[in-house]
């Protein structure tokens, strides 16, 4: 039957595309067996990776996205209104098959949470002995040398992948120079929690994007 699906299918390049696309929409098969298929593909890969990495991108680029922009961006992503009767509905790029969704916030972030990111210490435990209750204060911290060291395996695993390599110096090759800033200063309020600006300066001129801090 090989030829004779050939021949059928050759009869496509003859017929005008608005044609073929009427009559491809009324075939019970493709509506039925086909199309269905591709909304599992869409299901499938918006549980992976790829689609993790892009919701993570859309909560953190251009600094961290509140949970409210979040949901806004996400429904203006896969939603669209409809102009007689204001109702929203998803947005599909072919017959029942809509654009890949982005994660809900409650989701994206239990996900984050499972990402391994070192120890976390508890400023309350651990920094609070001896004081007065009204004086303790809630939070957590990374030991620094800690965070450093995953960041610098970080930077080599990257630096295999990027055109723009790593500068060090004269030095050997994983020889960081790191340079520690206080960013949000408390200006004397000692009340007021201090962010530490760690920038590897292993990254030469981009080390002026603020990505990179």
């Amino acid at each position: 039957m090989e030829p004779a699906y050939d021949d059928l299918v050759s009869v496509l390049n003859v017929i005008p595309e608005k044609d073929v696309h009427v009559s491809i929409c009324k075939c019970h098969k493709i509506k039925c067996k086909v199309i269905p298929k591709y909304k599992k593909q869409i299901i499938k890969f918006e549980a992976t990776d790829v689609n993790f990495v892009r919701n993570v991108s859309v909560l953190y680029r251009g600094g961290i996205t509140s949970k409210r922009k979040y949901i806004s961006i996400r429904s203006s992503l896969i939603m669209a209104k409809m102009t007689s009767s204001n109702v929203k509905s998803h947005i599909h790029f072919m017959q029942d098959v809509g654009i890949p969704k982005l994660l809900t916030y409650h989701r994206l972030v239990k996900k984050m949470e499972t990402i391994h990111i070192g120890r976390l210490h508890d400023v309350r435990e651990e920094l609070c002995g001896g004081m007065a209750e009204q004086d303790k204060v809630d939070g957590k911290y990374i030991d620094l040398l800690q965070l450093l060291l995953r960041l610098a395996q970080f930077y080599l695993l990257a630096d295999q992948q990027r055109e723009d390599k790593l500068k060090w110096f004269g030095e050997r090759e994983g020889s960081f120079k790191v340079v520690i800033g206080g960013d949000e200063a408390p200006f004397g309020k000692d009340d007021q929690s201090l962010s530490w600006l760690v920038i590897f300066v292993n990254y030469g001129r981009r080390i002026s994007s603020p990505k990179e801090n």
